[in-house]
């Protein structure tokens, strides 16, 4: 699997069977490997700590239309905010 198509960190079941990896064996690829499950079909590379930047960066993966919003953003710019929810905005008529 080429690396540089996967340069944040987080890649997509999805991304890697359009480059002709079959679900069984990329599964087993990615356990044998020791990346990390963020979501149902969302992988970290092995080494990375799953945190906010890497659960934004899966559903955005999967929705390029959404950016992080309100507290979200501001947890990303690391000001301290009351909320731990994760804030994802999609523009007017997108979804």
């Amino acid at each position: 699997m080429p690396v540089n198509r996967f340069c944040t960190g987080v890649v997509l079941l999805a991304q890697a069977t359009s480059l002709g990896w079959t679900r069984n064996k990329l599964r087993w690829w990615l356990k044998v490997q020791g990346w990390t499950r963020i979501h149902a079909g969302a992988y970290a590379w092995p080494g990375i700590e799953v945190g906010l930047r890497e659960h934004v960066r899966a559903h955005q993966l999967a929705a390029p239309e959404l950016v992080a919003g309100h507290w979200t953003a501001a947890r990303l710019h690391d000001a301290e905010v009351q909320s731990e929810r994760l804030d994802l905005i999609a523009p007017k008529g997108s979804h």
